[in-house]
């Protein structure tokens, strides 16, 4: 705006090219910035996809083997956990946020937990206890996210338990 007033006092000053943006107050101009909300909905909206991309080509290539061990639990709960992950991910925004992140939190505490039953403490029982703690955090936040690291702790030592006294 000076640039222009000082274009139109001084006649002989040089034409000066106006940003159309100039003309807009700073205040008024200035990047969207995303509520927290905003942005644990946009991190839960990508890791729906990841979990399709990365999710398909691992299903695949476990069922086969869930059917010749005949592991018809941990069959069941990935078919079922996988379409639920499918349908939330295509239904978006249609869903409220709250259910879809509790839903991919409760489908990783069952996969730790069948980990565990299956491959004891040596699986990836601790990946998924870890991913179900950092997400709760994540996307529900820090009281969640204590509470999970709680349950996450206590799911880790009867684990350990159970196996030590071999009811796995």
């Amino acid at each position: 705006m000076h640039r222009m007033r000082t274009a139109i006092k001084n006649k002989t000053a040089k034409k000066v090219k106006m940003n159309p943006s100039d003309a807009i107050p700073l205040t008024q101009r200035e990047e969207k910035s995303y509520t927290l909300q905003e942005w644990r909905e946009r991190i839960l909206r990508i890791l729906l996809i990841i979990i399709l991309v990365v999710g398909i080509p691992m299903y695949i290539l476990n069922v086969p083997t869930f059917i010749e061990t005949q592991n018809w639990v941990f069959l069941s709960v990935a078919t079922i956990g996988f379409m639920f992950a499918v349908v939330i991910t295509f239904l978006g925004k249609k869903i409220p946020y709250v259910f879809r992140a509790i839903s991919v939190i409760t489908i990783s505490y069952l996969f730790s937990i069948l980990s565990f039953q299956n491959y004891g403490l040596t699986g990836d029982a601790r990946i998924w206890l870890l991913f179900f703690v950092v997400f709760t955090t994540i996307v529900l936040g820090l009281p969640a996210g204590l509470f999970a690291s709680g349950i996450g702790t206590v799911t880790y030592v009867a684990a350990g338990y159970l196996i030590l006294n071999e009811f796995f």
